[in-house]
């Protein structure tokens, strides 16, 4: 009897594991916005060239901070250098890449019909749901 209800408890744990999950913006401070990220008019990602979309479960987004041309185009507002740092779902690093300056992230908070866009600049991180 007790093996009948271990197997649908190992069924019902399966079951509500493969259901998707909310998808988390991270703004710097302590605000956490969760819901649905929708693609933007204005990607974050400066190319999207070589970029495996199936793997990344994390963008940490941080501003460049290096001499030379960098300081140059921020100095005059050319555009200021974002990297973004893809993670895997184990917490392993990807890759990085630039993001674009002008960037927005559009997300559907839970709950909510409308969209909000955020610029990148405000945004420390991006954490997507299990199906992204």
């Amino acid at each position: 009897m007790a093996s009948a209800y271990k197997h649908h408890y190992k069924r019902l744990i399966n079951a509500i594991s493969s259901l998707p999950t909310l998808d988390k913006v991270i703004l710097h401070g302590t605000k956490i916005i969760s819901g649905d990220v929708r693609k933007s008019d204005r990607s974050i990602f400066k190319s999207a060239y070589g970029i495996p979309f199936d793997q990344v479960k994390t963008i940490k987004i941080g501003i460049i901070r290096s001499k030379g041309i960098f300081l140059v185009k921020s100095v005059f507002t050319i555009g200021r250098p974002i990297a973004l740092d893809l993670y895997d779902i184990h917490g392993s690093y990807i890759k990085g890449v630039e993001g674009h300056p002008d960037g927005i992230i559009r997300i559907q908070p839970a709950g909510s019909p409308d969209f909000i866009d955020i610029p990148i600049f405000q945004i420390e991180e991006i954490v997507y749901g299990k199906y992204n």
